[in-house]
């Protein structure tokens, strides 16, 4: 199971490095404002992750949800402001039983979904709220990924695009690969998108 998840993962770095491939000249232009770089991001993401109504009940001991795959605590807190959003909706979606431990509960570390609980989740990530909710919710994390890039001094955009694809996956991953691929250039400001990508 480990060498399959490995191969889809490698599968999908592929994929985002030849997706990037035409765009290299234009990512190394100065004028990439950081909106760009986060729609950029957010776009390559959602392509590895799913769309709004993905829902994975059991990813490593919790669920992750949505287009992002927002996971554990975080797949609750997206949960809790789309409920929020539209309560009667969310309540219609979710049954009662389920809303009610959406709206008052503080973890969700170790919460996994049933099948059931699993379809009522993704109606409700695919509703106009949901779908709200996600795309702003992504321009922001994925905002404050490419801000930790740039603050370990990664200038380059698409190496802050990818740098960003990674962090999604996890925080201190990304700080390793970026920490190889400076130590490989010689300082993070050279990092090239080759350079991360062989980190």
């Amino acid at each position: 199971m480990r060498k399959t998840v490995t191969a889809v993962g490698i599968s999908c770095v592929l994929l985002f490095v030849m997706l990037f491939a035409s765009f290299t000249n234009a990512f190394h232009a100065n004028a990439i404002s950081n909106s760009e770089i986060t729609s950029a991001a957010v776009t390559i993401i959602v392509r590895n992750e799913g769309n709004y109504g993905s829902v994975n009940a059991n990813d490593n001991g919790a669920c992750s949800i949505g287009a992002l795959q927002w996971h554990a605590t975080r797949a609750l807190n997206l949960l809790q402001k789309i409920a929020a959003a539209n309560p009667t909706n969310a309540s219609n979606i979710l049954g009662s039983s389920l809303y009610n431990e959406v709206v008052s509960s503080s973890s969700w570390s170790y919460r996994t979904l049933s099948s059931g609980e699993s379809s009522a989740v993704s109606a409700l990530l695919t509703t106009a709220e949901g779908t709200s909710i996600q795309d702003s919710l992504a321009s922001s994390d994925v905002s404050g990924y490419i801000a930790s890039g740039q603050q370990l001094g990664i200038s380059n955009a698409g190496v802050l695009v990818f740098y960003a694809e990674v962090y999604n996956r996890g925080c201190a991953i990304a700080a390793r690969v970026a920490r190889n691929a400076a130590n490989s250039a010689g300082s993070y400001s050279a990092i090239t998108l080759s350079g991360i990508y062989q980190a």
